[in-house]
């Protein structure tokens, strides 16, 4: 049997990335090979365009990063 494979939600992932708690542990899960992350195109470009939301004050580099670990 394959790795198990999880849908986040635009919210949990925006979450890890800014603050700690579960979407953080969540998503360090991901980054350690214990679940493969499935994530629609909409739902990048979805979350390209919360990443630039001004309240959240993300680096252009924490942007990308972030992007790119997701992809």
């Amino acid at each position: 049997m394959g790795q198990t494979r999880i849908v986040l939600d635009t919210n949990v992932l925006i979450s890890s990335i800014g603050w700690r708690g579960k979407p953080r542990e969540i998503f360090e899960s991901v980054l350690n090979n214990e679940f493969e992350l499935v994530v629609s195109e909409k739902q990048m470009i979805e979350i390209k365009r919360v990443l630039n939301y001004p309240k959240f004050n993300f680096t252009d580099e924490q942007k990308q990063r972030f992007y790119r670990l997701i992809r």
